[in-house]
């Protein structure tokens, strides 16, 4: 079997990440696989195509084509990440690998690409069950975590607490910046924002929003400076109002000792237990639900509580392959 791994992008987005993390799982098994994708700071392609994606598209495009009609024998397999590429996903085979509940800002592409995942691409899977209502003909196909790019489960590492909280969030609407700002102002201690920085400052300009004097901002796309963060951070927050899926900013959080709290979303049900999530807060009293949440948890361990969140997601007995297109090869 060969698969070839085809995203569109190369960035330190979930998509990315799992993609990634995949293509590590396959490694690990001996399993072929080539990346399809253009240059960027997370994955190595080995075949490369553009970053503008109109040309991107065509190149792998004829690609597929190319290689069902002249190499018939191999048994090759084009795993196409997020649902972006599902009007490709109509080719012999092709694999559709679905991580979205929504598209930022972009809510009737989404119901276009969700309509034609449902009605015409040959197989596809999400990544995680809740999806199941959206997607009724994908599988389960759930993403490897162990073998996540930025997942460091290391007992020994030294962690200072040195700020509050930390949020790794893009500079968009309803991604909970606003909210998180409000936290931090309220607040007499330190917290910090994993951010895009140059685009964060332009997003509070024009939301009229006033950075406080103990909220620090730094680039999220500098794993040294995630690392570091991630360390000196007692809590990472996910405070976004969109209906987020995979979550892998948290589980990277979770990885390196901070406790996760996160409003109530697809992603957050699946790996936090209930006393991790804000149940539907009303706005004005999200900011004091936190603040409690908080402060109930800092007085107790600390490590027994992350430890707990780890065991949730990383002490899985069933095969994540397992029913999928993987099985037959894995079980050889």
């Amino acid at each position: 079997m060969n698969i070839y791994l085809i995203y569109l992008s190369n960035n330190y987005g979930g998509a990315c990440q799992a993609l990634l993390a995949f293509k590590k799982f396959l490694d690990s098994h001996e399993i072929k696989n080539k990346v399809i994708c253009p240059q960027g700071p997370l994955l190595i392609p080995d075949i490369e195509i553009s970053n503008k994606k109109y040309k991107s598209i065509f190149k792998v495009l004829f690609f597929i084509l190319f290689k069902n009609i002249f190499y018939k024998g191999n048994k090759n397999i084009f795993f196409l990440n997020t649902i972006a590429n599902a009007p490709l996903s109509i080719f012999k085979n092709t694999i559709l690998w679905i991580h979205e509940t929504t598209l930022d800002g972009r809510p009737n592409l989404f119901s276009f690409l969700k309509f034609f995942t449902r009605n015409f691409s040959r197989e596809s899977y999400f990544v995680n069950s809740s999806m199941r209502s959206l997607f009724t003909k994908s599988k389960l196909f759930e993403i490897p975590y162990e073998y996540l790019e930025n997942i460091v489960l290391d007992n020994s590492m030294h962690r200072s607490n040195k700020f509050k909280a930390c949020m790794i969030v893009r500079p968009l609407d309803n991604k909970g910046i606003d909210d998180f700002i409000r936290l931090s102002s309220r607040s007499s201690e330190d917290f910090i924002i994993l951010t895009q920085p140059t685009l964060f400052h332009l997003y509070c300009h024009k939301n009229g929003l006033n950075i406080p004097s103990n909220l620090a901002i730094e680039d999220f796309n500098d794993i040294e400076v995630r690392k570091r963060i991630l360390l000196s951070s007692s809590f990472h927050l996910n405070l976004s109002k969109l209906p987020e899926t995979v979550g892998l900013n948290t589980i990277e959080a979770m990885s390196y000792g901070c406790i996760c709290i996160s409003t109530d979303n697809a992603g957050s049900r699946l790996i936090l237990d209930e006393k991790f999530i804000i149940k539907n807060p009303l706005n004005y009293d999200l900011i004091d639900s936190v603040k409690s949440l908080m402060s109930s948890y800092y007085l107790e361990d600390l490590n027994t509580l992350n430890q707990r969140q780890l065991d949730k997601v990383f002490c899985k007995n069933s095969k994540f392959y397992k029913g999928t297109f993987l099985e037959d090869e894995l079980n050889k």
